[in-house]
């Protein structure tokens, strides 16, 4: 199975904090961490768990009918590898470890599903509107670079963007795969304008300060 996306839970219980892992396959189905959940309550095992004869029936009958042909159990290796479990099964696992776990965990789940929801979304049409003004680079600003350097043209407008958003033109990683909700709806505002000022035939000085204007009265009115 192919990995669509993924998300961490944030819970507290017990005053222990820690995350969750989820991953989201592309047929829809999502495997949580059982090492994650058996991180609450270290003094039980895992493997007692899974060799329970009533979970193994659960586990069989899961695989029979709401995912024929594939596994209940999944064991990832490397960089956060462990033992993945289909949602069904971890929550039985989560109510094995405590039942007041169990809500607990439900209700993580659910704020942290709501709120990467929005933010999948935001990131969507952040991608179009990059889109876009990559589309307006492509016939106004690169043209006018050598063949070698035309990705010059793209990465010196995502900088651009970068500083007025975040305050700095370089990162290590590209910070729009960690920004808040609300920057990636800053984002996607600035690269449509931007495309229209690109098409409009703007300089890049001229550029950036409406740019900037634009970003702080969106902000300061969100502020108010």
């Amino acid at each position: 199975m192919k990995v669509k996306d993924s998300m961490v839970v944030s819970t507290s219980f017990n005053d222990i904090q820690s995350n969750i892992s989820v991953v989201k396959y592309e047929d829809g189905s999502e495997y949580w961490s059982l090492n994650d959940l058996n991180k609450f309550f270290p003094s039980k095992r895992l493997d007692n768990f899974l060799a329970n004869d009533d979970i193994k029936e659960f586990i069989e009958a899961l695989q029979r009918t709401i995912i024929p042909g594939k596994s209940g159990i999944i064991t990832k290796r490397g960089k956060g590898g462990g033992t993945y479990a289909h949602r069904l099964v971890a929550m039985r696992f989560a109510a094995w470890l405590s039942k007041e776990f169990e809500l607990m965990v439900y209700l993580s789940y659910d704020q942290t599903r709501s709120k990467h929801e929005e933010w999948s979304y935001e990131r969507t049409l952040t991608k179009y509107e990059y889109a876009l003004m990559t589309d307006a680079i492509q016939s106004h600003i690169a043209p006018r670079y050598s063949r070698e350097k035309q990705s010059l043209a793209y990465a010196t407008e995502a900088m651009m963007l970068n500083e007025i958003i975040f305050g700095q033109r370089q990162f290590d990683k590209n910070p729009r795969e960690y920004a808040t909700t609300e920057q990636l709806t800053y984002i996607t505002m600035l690269e449509r304008y931007n495309a229209t000022f690109i098409e409009m035939g703007l300089p890049p000085l001229e550029r950036q300060v409406l740019l900037e204007d634009v970003f702080e009265k969106k902000r300061n009115k969100q502020l108010k």
